[in-house]
């Protein structure tokens, strides 16, 4: 994406022994020796990472829920049907713990259906965030027409992003563009 800032500074670093501490200092411990951690009344860390039944994602939901285990969570993955699972994430009683799908943004950037606190109720607002700092960036960029200050506009809504880390982004993977030979003027991005 042409406003995507390679410097951005990186919101959390995979860091098992960092989250294991943070874990401590607010009170999960495995109090039992069963290798899962327990909060002071007992009650384990334990949760589910819906994905739907594509194999990339199974794939990253399986070795997540290792990276869990690995500090004391029992991650488990439940794998549904697509149209199961988007009908779960997105209805009002928010009926998951975690979950796992793919993100395609679009040229141009308007996130306000996840991220904007006036829609932070809507159906695709899964994190339920709610910041007046990113929701004036997201405004702006809606209306924005010069590209040069929207990659500016996009490069601090990147960072605010990071600062916040409403999601954990995986990674982007590649994607393929084609066009017609018979189409002229179309530059690729």
């Amino acid at each position: 994406h042409p406003g995507h800032d390679p410097e951005a500074p990186e919101a959390l670093p995979f860091d098992p022994e960092a989250a294991a501490a943070l874990l401590e200092a607010a009170g999960w411990v495995d109090r039992d020796g069963d290798g899962v951690r327990e909060n002071e009344a007992g009650v384990p860390f334990r949760f589910s990472i819906l994905v739907n039944d594509n194999r990339e994602r199974m794939d990253l939901a399986e070795l997540s829920s290792l990276a869990f285990r690995a500090v004391g969570l029992d991650a488990s993955v439940e794998v549904i049907e697509w149209s199961a699972l988007g009908a779960r994430i997105t209805s009002q009683e928010r009926d998951f713990d975690a979950f796992i799908v793919v993100w395609v943004p679009e040229f141009r950037l308007d996130d306000r259906d996840q991220f904007h606190s006036d829609r932070s109720q809507g159906p695709v607002a899964f994190s339920g965030l709610s910041d007046p700092e990113l929701d004036q960036m997201m405004d702006a960029l809606a209306v924005e027409i010069d590209p040069q200050a929207a990659r500016e506009l996009i490069r601090a809504y990147q960072a605010r992003m990071v600062e916040l880390q409403p999601y954990t982004f995986f990674y982007s993977p590649d994607r393929i563009a084609a066009r017609s030979a018979r189409l002229r003027g179309v530059t690729m991005d």
